[in-house]
């Protein structure tokens, strides 16, 4: 649980366990944009997510494209 103290405009407490983690994000009304912290929370997570999830192979050219065929010569089975 996370509170907010007397004073404070804002708070944010995050916790993790094992291969998880939660954040809880506590504001004043009076927070200008205190309002959009859940959508911009969570286009963050999605952009680093994307930055850490490992890149698809690229895909190979089929039999005998120019990438596999040696320069004068013939793709080799």
């Amino acid at each position: 649980m996370t509170l907010l103290p007397p004073g404070h405009p804002f708070n944010a407490g995050l916790t993790t366990y094992g291969s998880t983690a939660q954040i809880a994000v506590v504001s004043d009304v009076a927070v200008p944009g205190a309002d959009r912290i859940p959508v911009l929370w969570q286009q963050e997570a999605a952009r680093l997510w994307e930055a850490a999830s490992p890149s698809p192979p690229a895909p190979r050219p089929p039999a005998d494209s120019p990438a596999d065929v040696p320069e004068g010569g013939r793709a080799t089975p």
